[in-house]
């Protein structure tokens, strides 16, 4: 039996002989798979040309988008170094890749991961390294790498989870979630051996911030800040973030950004980490 598996990271046709034995990749490639249909020793397969590109909100509702960087193909899990420089992933060249985009120059690519499933780059608080994540059947495979592409570290996870990784404040370690005990972990970044819990269970999408630890839940939207005193944590700072929500979350200065879905036109909020009412950043 032969299946299309498709992700937002590409596809491939997978084998499933009828005897039971273990299933074999027949092909793969960057692009999202449709249908396929099998005869005469060829395989015919639909595949998905649409684009997603990276693009700054606009200011009314009607406008078009900014794009940041236009391209055929993918691009997904943009992350910003100090400088401006833009780290993201990319299907553009037929494979699965790390880009990397400097201020007012063209993006260029960094590592090709092939047909990995990469699922996210974050660059650390000062914007030295990348950690960069790939999806794989039981596990998820973190790279702590240079901006040379080398890389300095590698190991696994259970799962990354939602929002994650990140980084913790002093670029030491990264933050993930496993699945077996429902905690986020900190790991570091130079000796993944070293690991600690992180959370109580349940909290996803942390981040570490100069401000306090903030954080989401995988049940219920919002988000919570969970560095406080046992008697006041966790306090919920809006309830606006979407429940399930992948990204990591974002922030502008003392600003947390929240995407709203509510309306026809998605929009970009910012809500102060001290507090009080939320503000429109632009449309989406």
């Amino acid at each position: 039996v032969l299946a299309s598996i498709s992700g937002g990271s590409g596809s491939e046709i997978d084998a499933f002989p009828i005897d039971g034995s273990p299933s074999y990749r027949v092909y793969a490639t960057a692009l999202r798979a449709g249908r396929l249909a099998a005869g005469a020793g060829v395989l015919a397969m639909v595949t998905d040309t649409s684009r997603i590109n990276l693009a700054r909100p606009a200011a009314t509702a009607t406008a078009q988008p900014d794009l940041v960087d236009a391209a055929n193909g993918y691009s997904w899990s943009p992350s910003f170094a100090p400088d401006g420089t833009l780290a993201f992933l990319s299907n553009r060249s037929g494979t699965n890749a790390v880009w990397i985009r400097k201020p007012g120059a063209v993006a260029v690519q960094l590592f090709d991961g092939g047909f990995a499933a990469l699922h996210r780059v974050q660059f650390s608080p000062d914007g030295s390294r990348l950690a960069v994540l790939t999806d794989m059947v039981h596990t998820v495979e973190i790279k702590v790498m240079t901006l040379d592409g080398a890389t300095l570290q590698s190991f696994t996870m259970p799962s990354n989870g939602l929002g994650l990784p990140t980084w913790t404040q002093d670029g030491k370690a990264l933050l993930l979630f496993d699945s077996r005990d429902k905690r986020t972990w900190r790991i570091a970044a130079d000796d993944p051996a070293k690991r600690s819990p992180f959370t109580p269970p349940h909290w996803v999408g942390v981040a570490a911030r100069p401000e306090g630890i903030f954080a989401t839940r995988a049940d219920k939207p919002g988000i919570w800040r969970i560095d406080g005193t046992p008697q006041s944590m966790p306090s919920l700072l809006t309830d606006k973030y979407p429940v399930y929500y992948d990204p990591p979350l974002a922030f502008r200065g003392t600003d947390i950004l929240v995407p709203e879905y509510a309306g026809t036109t998605p929009r970009l909020l910012a809500q102060s980490l001290a507090g009080g009412s939320d503000r429109l950043l632009g449309y989406m």
